[in-house]
């Protein structure tokens, strides 16, 4: 059989932020609106992850993501889970948004291994308010970072795009075509991303799915957790879904790489709460 390797996999921990960013690619804004900011659970993380390692031969990249990762209630202790596993992966990228001091207890886990690194994404002094500071702790414990700096005429990858679901579906054939263009569709880049006991192609269907944007079944996904299907049936539709020429859930979606002109945004942008 040949091995599996996997580019990218996000493990998206949590639906609560710290942050309202107009332009959010989670739709952050939206699911508090809609009250649906919550945790994901640990124990079903940590068994969706176990069934992934038994499928798979490498990831080069996993992503821990949310919201805002570090409010998970149980993030040390999956960080000290993914250590046990560290012939599964490459790299293990942390996102976090500057507003929160890194704890001891955190540092210390991350320390253990130079695969973790801090991915400190920094909106401005008046938003991201503890990244000097998180900066200097990553030193001190020697932990692996980079900032990605958001704001002013240097702002990374000039800002966001505007990640709306499309306010009309589009064919078949022109999301398809969207699809190969996308740069979540190249062969070699495709990432997948855990929402508990659901693994998915592509963070963005789901996220629209879960703002009542589009319908469920227009999203590519493998149940985890389903006991009726095998470990070699799990592993046959997850080829199905890295190797489609077709994500139905772009007929929603305007794609990303698709238009080398396409508007910026100041990227951070906060919702005025009410």
């Amino acid at each position: 059989m040949n091995n599996i390797i996997l580019h990218r996999v996000a493990i998206h921990l949590t639906w609560r932020c710290t942050l309202r960013c107009e332009k959010c690619g989670a739709y952050i804004p939206e699911i508090y609106a809609k009250g649906l900011a919550f945790d994901y659970d640990y124990e079903e993380i940590k068994h969706s992850l176990l069934t992934l390692f038994e499928m798979v031969d490498m990831i080069e990249v996993i992503t821990l993501t949310g919201g805002e990762a570090i409010l998970h209630k149980n993030i040390i202790d999956l960080c000290k889970f993914l250590l046990e596993y560290q012939d599964k992966f490459k790299r293990i990228d942390f996102q976090t948004n500057g507003t929160i001091l890194f704890s001891d207890s955190l540092l210390n886990v991350m320390a253990k291994s130079d695969k973790f690194t801090f991915f400190i994404d920094h909106y401005g002094p008046d938003i991201s308010t503890k990244v000097e500071q998180n900066v200097e702790l990553c030193k001190e414990w020697c932990v692996n970072y980079m900032v990605r700096k958001y704001y002013g005429e240097d702002a990374h990858m000039n800002g966001w795009i505007d990640w709306s679901p499309r306010k009309e579906k589009i064919s078949k054939d022109a999301a398809q075509k969207q699809f190969m263009l996308c740069a979540n569709g190249r062969l070699d880049q495709r990432p997948f991303v855990i929402y508990g006991n659901l693994l998915t192609l592509c963070a963005m269907p789901f996220c629209r799915y879960q703002i009542g944007a589009q319908p469920f079944e227009d999203i590519l996904t493998l149940n985890l957790a389903d006991n009726q299907m095998g470990i070699e049936e799990k592993r046959q539709r997850l080829l199905e879904m890295r190797d489609t020429n077709f994500n139905p859930g772009c007929q929603y979606c305007c794609g990303i790489g698709v238009d080398p002109n396409v508007k910026r945004y100041k990227a951070g942008e906060q919702v005025k709460r009410i």
